[in-house]
This record gives structure tokens, sequence and C-alpha cells, in this order.
């Protein structure tokens, strides 16, 4: 039986599979290990956009020197607001101011109710003693002032994350018109800062479970694509290197793959002291045969005995090839020239009870001739040569027959 040549593939797949692995691992660590500061970062955003919008409808506020609404039990009138034209009485309502800071409260309870956000306005002398930083937020406006930057921290209430975030209330010339005027032991410059806007809101970490289970998903598709497709590629190689190799008649190994073979051969044998034989085949009057019965049907007849060659070699080491023309030669590893010539001998019979017709031989049917010969520590071609010698002696002895060097 033949044995092919072992498929060396080249380092596609473990290559690409490694660069995929290695390349689209860094890249899914990096993603997912930034999940948190993205939630940071998001939560900034929020913080930031949020006290844009409140300090922006506070400078409206304030440029309209206050709005009045109707006073209710939801919007008393401003205890802390003491000026004459604080309220209104209508003919049919009761109105009273609302001043930057007290909208800011009323929008602080609306915004909780509706969307959980909450904002104070905390200052370092306000109006309204509410303001007043208590507690950590004492530490929380000294930062502040000290960076005039915005800060944001993050606190753990009964199992849910607050986030906090602090901007900077800038004094603007609409705001103290009235900060001066009513408290006139601190007075205050256009662009100092007053103290803290707070926004203060549930913090809800992005989970990064289906990142991961997204990334996990496309590494595997693309390893199982790169395999794919290295496969596909070992396919074609090996296709090539079959027809490289391959006889494209009778489908076994052709003189090229039986040199390189050869070689390997020898130096295992010399290295580990065991026998080594060859038998060369030749189709008796094969050219009479072509001649009389024509080149397409000779083809079938290379095809034919090929196959019953192969049929006698039952190890997986034994090597048939196709030497050229109309002859075959077998390469035996482990075997003994006596060995060689009783399979020889098999292979002959085996050939003639075929009793394929062939009106031009002696014997009216396909016979093959076998030289056998066993290595004797020569070169390849003078290896080959002693089979050839021993071919030639059963040729001259009548055909038909095995004869041995």
């Amino acid at each position: 039986m033949d044995l092919k040549p072992e498929f060396n593939p080249k380092v596609f797949i473990p290559f690409f599979l490694l660069v995929w692995i290695v390349g689209f691992g860094s890249y899914s660590y990096v993603e997912i290990t930034s999940i948190p500061k993205q939630n940071i970062q998001r939560a900034k955003e929020i913080g930031e956009t949020t006290a844009k919008l409140v300090l922006l409808m506070r400078k409206w506020n304030a440029q309209k020197g206050g709005v009045y609404v109707e006073a209710s039990p939801n919007t008393p009138p401003n205890p802390y607001l003491k000026t004459p034209d604080r309220d209104i009485q209508t003919q049919n309502k009761f109105l009273t101011k609302v001043n930057p800071s007290y909208m800011v409260k009323q929008l602080s309870e609306l915004s909780y109710k509706q969307e959980k956000v909450k904002f104070k306005m905390l200052g370092t002398h306000p109006l309204n003693p509410d303001n007043l930083p208590k507690g950590k937020e004492k530490a929380w406006v000294n930062s502040l002032l000290k960076t005039k930057n915005p800060l944001f921290f993050l606190e753990k209430k009964e199992k849910q994350d607050f986030f906090y975030y602090l901007y900077p209330l800038k004094a603007e010339k609409e705001c103290l018109t009235c900060h001066n005027k009513l408290d006139s032991e601190h007075q205050h410059q256009v662009g100092e800062t007053l103290g803290a806007l707070l926004i203060n809101f549930p913090f809800q970490r992005l989970s990064i479970y289906p990142t991961l289970g997204m990334h996990i998903l496309i590494l595997l598709s693309g390893c199982f694509f790169i395999c794919f497709l290295g496969q596909e590629l070992k396919d074609s190689y090996t296709k090539i290197e079959n027809q490289a190799y391959t006889d494209a008649l009778t489908g076994i190994w052709n003189r090229r793959y039986f040199n390189q073979r050869i070689l390997e051969e020898i130096n295992r044998s010399k290295r580990h002291h065991y026998p080594l034989s060859l038998i060369l085949i030749d189709i008796d009057f094969f050219k009479k045969y072509n001649d009389t019965y024509g080149h397409l049907q000779g083809d079938v007849i290379l095809k034919t005995v090929a196959s019953h060659i192969l049929k006698e070699l039952k190890r997986k080491e034994d090597l048939l090839c196709r030497f050229g023309g109309e002859e075959f030669i077998v390469l035996l590893p482990h075997v003994s020239l006596e060995g060689a010539q009783y399979l020889a001998e098999k292979i002959r019979q085996r050939i003639e009870s075929l009793t394929i017709e062939h009106e031009k031989s002696p014997w009216e049917r396909i016979t093959i001739s076998l030289g056998v010969t066993t290595y004797k520590g020569t070169s390849p071609e003078k290896f080959i040569e002693q089979a050839d010698q021993a071919l030639y002696q059963a040729k001259n002895k009548g055909r038909n027959r095995v004869e041995y060097l």
C-alpha cells in the first residue's frame, strides 16, 4: 500500500490564530476594562449637561429679575427674598416672585419626583441657610474652591450607588444685584466662585457581561473562520502537492516522488540497519499491444496493472510508483531479497491470472517481467541500476518471469 508524503502545512492556521487571539484579545481586554471608566465618564457627562442646563435657566431668571408665579402650598413666598416687590396681589390672584435660587430649589423637587435627579446650590455665604454645605458637602465645596474645577464623588447608600457632581457657581452681574444688596457683610465680584451646584442622581453601572459575551462570540467566530479558511488552504495545498507527485494516468506516485523517497529510505536503512529492496516491473510487449489495440486501450492496461500491483502491497510503508512508460517500481523497506522475490512472484502471477488478451504475446495475454534487488550500500542510482539489470535478465530469459541481482 502507498504511503503518501506527510503533509507539512504552513504555519497559516496556528500563526493567524495566534495573531487573532492576541490581537483581538488585547483589544477586548482594553475595551472591557475600560467599561468602569466609561461608566464614570457617562455619569460626568450627565452631571455636566444637567449643571449647565440648570445654570442656563438660573441665568434666564436672573436676567428677568425673577419671575412671578401664583403662590400655592408647593410654591409659598420665599422667606429669604426680602424685597418690597416680592408679592403682588391682583384682583383674583396672589403672585409671588421666584428668584434664581428659589427656582432651582423648585425645579430640583420636580426633577427628583420624575427623574430621581437632585440638584442644589451650595454657597459659602448664601442668603438661604439651607444652601450652606453640611457634613461631607463642606469638604467637597472646599475642594472645588481650591481647584476651581468640577468634581465628582461616588457614594453607596442602601445597595444603590449615587453619583455626586459639583459644578462651580460663578458670580454674575445679575446675581450680585440681589446678593450684594441683601448681604452687606459679604460683597462679591463678577466671576468670583460663590460655591457649587451639586447634582445628585443614582449611578447605574454598565455590566461587562453583554460586552464580554459579544467579544467572546466574535473571538470564536474569528477562530472558526481562520480554521475554515486554513483548512481550505490546506486542502488546496495538498491537492496541488499531490498533483506534483502523482501520475495523472494511474493515480499512483510518479518518478519525481520516488526519487525523493528512495533517498529518505536509504538514509533510514543505513541508520537503523534494516534491509531495503526494489522491484522494477515492465509490461511485456507493451509497444505491440499499443500498436494492435490502440493507445487508449494501452492506458487502460497501465491503470489495470497499477491497481492490481497495489492490491498485493499490504503494508503501509510499501511504495508503488510509475517509473516511466510501461515501467513500475516498488520500494520495500524492511524486506529482504527473498521477501522481495516472493512478493514479485505473487505480483507476476496476479497479472497473468487476469487473462487480458494480447494476441502479439507468446502467452496471448498481458504479462509482466520483474527485476528484484536489495540495497548493498551503494548510491540510489546504482541501486536502481541493479534492479534494471535484474529486469534485463528477466527479459533476456523469455519475459513473464522474476529475476534478481
